[in-house]
């Protein structure tokens, strides 16, 4: 042991610097020259150690594991912080937090002795709520017999197995349309993210509830519904989530066909449809030929589609140019308004540097701008009036 070195990544180059000179947090990789370590058959000398290291006045603290660190709706969230939350307050329970896919966190609790699985997923939902920001919030409770707890050949917490048990559980749960009861699936669900019993008058933002709440809602009613290759339109059941009482809710998911609108629809094979320049309605065109385009730097383009043809090429030139200083995640909002002087053009676009702009999409002139707390990875909207943006 004495032959292996620490490294620590400072700007993206391994070094060896002493640590009396850092301060901050750095990942950790192992180094030497004599002992190897082989992972998925690979011999290597120098190995990243998976740990996260604080260094603070000349000393090493360990943060905890960099795999544990995850990324939930573009938040940085940490898994250990979560698990020790809730060992603190539960202290006879086993609890692991993992991600089962993108966004999808699971807390999975193991118990020596039977208990209201109900009622504490209720209260371990409320607590989490109460302690973090709304990200940390899990999609999923899994309650499971400390006999079922999985372990490697090591000895340590076999996450694959963990999430294989999720999956199996989420597989078993659907239950056939005719079989559900819609008040009380609605109810349950409202009350497991809300903690409080929904009334017919009852709107689930007012309640307390928020738009990532809403479209875990409105997914979960979905997988609920589904049967063989029939779904409830999604964007539908969330837009009368956000906007309409608990009454309104239950009439669209029993009654999805009362609707002027197409409620029910056949999964594509595909998620993206191929279009021909027939099939796009004209109207979709600017008449002052202007589209736009993304990268490091925002542009809008002037370009020839006056005529929209087949067989003709398009060609395009940098009528403006916006500087959102950092990365552009989101994709940008044209709306044109008619109004006393003729039609009104904007552009809207967030950006990591946490700015967001209103742009005059004919020539480049900042209307306004907001500064955010944090970046801002998502594309914006209008709300349902059009009186708003958000984003």
């Amino acid at each position: 042991m004495n032959d292996t070195k620490l490294f620590v990544k400072v700007k993206g180059e391994l070094t060896t610097v002493p640590f009396s000179d850092l301060q901050g947090e750095y990942e950790l990789f192992h180094s030497s020259q004599i002992r190897k370590c082989y992972i998925n058959g690979v011999n290597q000398k120098i190995i990243q150690s998976g740990d996260l290291v604080l260094f603070k006045n000349s000393q090493v603290f360990l943060k905890g594991r960099i795999d544990r660190l995850v990324k939930i709706n573009a938040n940085l969230v940490d898994l250990d912080l979560i698990e020790s939350t809730l060992r603190s307050k539960w202290t006879n329970l086993i609890f692991s937090v993992f991600l089962l896919k993108e966004n999808y966190l699971v807390v999975s609790i193991f118990y020596e002795s039977k208990l209201n699985e109900k009622d504490l997923k209720s209260k371990i939902g409320i607590f989490l709520s109460e302690k973090f920001p709304f990200y940390y919030e899990p999609r999923k409770i899994m309650v499971l017999d400390k006999l079922c707890l999985p372990f490697t050949i090591h000895g340590k917490l076999d996450y694959a197995k963990l999430k294989a048990m999720a999956i199996e559980e989420e597989n078993n749960k659907k239950i056939p349309l005719e079989n559900i009861n819609v008040l009380t699936l609605v109810k349950n669900l409202w009350k497991e993210k809300l903690g409080s019993e929904p009334e017919s008058k009852t709107n689930f933002i007012k309640a307390g509830g928020n738009s990532l709440k809403a479209l875990i809602f409105a997914e979960e009613i979905k997988e609920h519904l589904e049967k063989s290759s029939i779904f409830l339109n999604n964007n539908l059941l969330l837009d009368t989530l956000l906007n309409q009482t608990f009454e309104q809710i239950l009439k669209l998911i029993e009654r999805p066909n009362s609707n002027q609108e197409i409620n029910l629809m056949e999964p594509k094979s595909s998620k993206k449809i191929k279009l021909d320049s027939d099939d796009v309605d004209s109207r979709f065109y600017l008449n002052s030929n202007i589209v736009c385009c993304l990268s490091k730097s925002f542009s809008f383009l002037k370009s020839n589609l006056g005529t929209v043809s087949k067989n003709k090429s398009v060609l395009v030139s940098p009528v403006w140019k916006m500087d959102t200083t950092k990365c552009v995640d989101a994709t940008p909002l044209i709306v044109g308004n008619v109004c006393e002087n003729g039609l009104k053009n904007r552009v809207y676009i967030g950006s990591h540097s946490g700015k967001f702009i209103c742009v005059d999409a004919l020539n480049g002139v900042l209307k306004w701008d907001f500064e955010a707390l944090d970046r801002i990875e998502s594309s914006s909207c209008l709300d349902k009036t059009g009186s708003f943006v958000l984003f």
